[in-house]
């Protein structure tokens, strides 16, 4: 779950500037627009409490602690989720050792995980 999905409207706006920062504006590259995003220095979000503590801009228009609105915890989750044709994909690296088996080896116990009940989440 995003870290700031149970805050409500400004709230949740203000907590999602403070943890992941805000797309500034747009630059024009040779491969497209790219956002140019404004973030805290990684030393100001780099644990809990450091980001516990980025101020947020309240209700009432007064700034408080992000901890006083917010819970955060450690979740794993993917470094980059990628697509094709819509389709969530993951990407597995690998060395084999020729000398103990073969790629068709490999590739035929990989398949055969994949095809078994419940191995993967249910879309």
């Amino acid at each position: 779950m995003p870290p700031c999905w149970g805050l409500a409207g400004g709230r949740r706006a203000g907590c999602r500037t403070a943890v992941g920062g805000v797309v500034a504006t747009k630059v024009r590259t040779w491969n497209g627009l790219v956002n140019v995003l404004l973030q805290y220095p990684i030393r100001d979000r780099n644990s809990i409490d450091e980001i516990e503590r980025i101020p947020v801009r309240a209700n009432d228009n007064s700034l408080v602690p992000l901890g006083r609105i917010a819970t955060f915890t450690f979740d794993r989750a993917p470094t980059k989720i990628e697509h094709i044709d819509k389709q969530v994909i993951a990407r597995v690296n690998g060395d084999i050792d020729r000398s103990k088996t073969t790629l068709g080896e490999v590739m035929g116990l990989v398949n055969t995980q994949l095809h078994t009940p419940g191995f993967l989440p249910s879309a």
